[in-house]
């Protein structure tokens, strides 16, 4: 992904293919089924803009961008977090991606609602707050509020 970064500078933030997650580091959005991590792995460098929001689980951030927008904030935890970021770095000017030929396994996903029970209470004030700071956003411009 470093390789990726270096080469499209307008992305600010990439995350990887995985499996175990929805959205569009989902891999099977990108490739058809069956397909394993080696072969998304031994794929030519690619990237591909992403108009959705992506997990950063295990994404890449430029040092420019936590300049520019911030880090995520607190406040979100878990369940926003990486929507309000994808917002921020949007507004900066920058692209979200997904990197084609990395793959990631991430194995959390499959347990997040038993580490975190009240997962969907914390979500609906989550979405709440987001909606508030998209209207803000678009209001003043302050992409890193």
């Amino acid at each position: 992904m470093v390789y990726l970064m270096d080469r499209y500078p307008i992305y600010g933030v990439l995350s990887p293919l995985t499996g175990n997650i929805s959205g569009g580091a989902n891999y099977k959005r990108w490739y058809k089924a069956p397909c394993t991590p080696g072969h998304i792995n031994s794929r030519p460098p690619g990237v591909q803009y992403w108009n959705g929001n992506i997990a950063l689980f295990c994404g890449m951030i430029r040092a420019e961008i936590i300049k520019d927008v911030g880090l995520l904030h607190e406040e979100f935890f878990i369940c926003g977090n990486d929507d309000d970021y994808n917002d921020r770095v949007r507004l900066s000017g920058r692209r979200v991606g997904v990197a084609l030929n990395v793959y990631v396994e991430h194995l959390h996903s499959a347990t997040k609602n038993k580490v975190f029970p009240e997962r969907a209470a914390i979500k609906e004030r989550h979405k709440k707050l987001l909606k508030l700071r998209r209207q803000h956003r678009a209001q003043t411009g302050d992409y890193k509020a």
